[in-house]
């Protein structure tokens, strides 16, 4: 295991150097005798270990056969990783690759080792499938959303006052993906960590943030043209557009006053 971290790339790291060098110098016969060592080297040698088995999971022996013991391992170490690290890319890494495996061992059927792993750990990746793919569609729908505001803003008033109900319709169906994606997420997290925000819930929070963006965007472009339309055809929309943009800007406002969690996620979205 300590042969994998000297392999990875955790040892160029300075904080590394003095502790690869001090276990280069263990031998097999000193970690037979692990128990005797004192707690501090205890907790070193735990955490290059720990360091040394996500290493090895990235190794072709794991990655390429669709044994359940991959599997298995690929899902425990992306579940550790989830519950631990801020970001949770490579976590969402392993746990496509495991997915991965896990369809193609499922479809060859082969390996008797496979019984029950569809009720055992086949609900759990395809959970973080379906989380994943949500994730990227929201992600590509904020950003289509976001391309197709920036047409209106640049083209003429007719077009932006005409499809702008459309648009807001859009705004509200991508916050309603992100509301029930935030509860998903929530409800998948570890118990007993309410105060905290994990990788996932900040990613989506990061999403409905830009929508709250476009909100006071599209607010902020009716009032200027305002004076610009006060005595044409379009005033009577304008003013109707205008007294909906600002309901919504109203409840925009309510969300991040009443949801601490925007609020306590405010440096990692930004």
């Amino acid at each position: 295991m300590l042969d994998a971290v000297r392999q990875s790339c955790y040892v160029r790291l300075p904080a590394f150097s003095a502790t690869i060098l001090a276990f280069n110098a263990f031998s097999a016969e000193n970690m037979n005798s692990f128990d005797s060592l004192d707690l501090s080297t205890h907790v070193i040698a735990l955490a290059l270990v720990a360091l040394g088995i996500v290493h090895l999971c990235s190794q072709h022996q794991i990655l390429s056969h669709a044994r359940r013991s991959n599997i298995e391992a690929l899902s425990l170490v992306a579940n550790v990783l989830l519950h631990s690290e801020p970001s949770t890319g490579r976590a969402r890494l392993f746990l496509r690759e495991a997915f991965g495996l896990f369809k193609r061992a499922c479809s060859a059927a082969s390996d008797p080792d496979l019984h029950g792993l569809k009720t055992t750990i086949g609900p759990t990746l395809f959970c973080a499938e379906e989380l994943e793919s949500t994730l990227s569609l929201m992600s590509f729908s904020v950003a289509a959303l976001k391309r197709k505001c920036s047409e209106l803003f640049t083209g003429g008033p007719d077009q932006f006052l005409y499809e702008l109900p459309s648009t807001w319709e859009d705004v509200d169906r991508i916050h309603a993906l992100a509301q029930k994606l935030f509860r998903t997420v929530c409800t998948s997290s570890s118990e007993g960590a309410e105060d905290e925000t994990g990788g996932d819930q900040v990613l989506v929070i990061k999403l409905d943030v830009k929508l709250l963006h476009l909100t006071y965007t599209i607010h902020a472009r009716l009032e200027a043209l305002r004076e610009q339309l006060r005595w044409t055809s379009h005033a009577m929309l304008l003013d109707d557009l205008l007294q909906t943009s600002s309901k919504r800007v109203r409840k925009c406002l309510k969300l991040t006053s009443y949801a601490p969690f925007y609020s306590r996620s405010k440096k990692k979205t930004t």
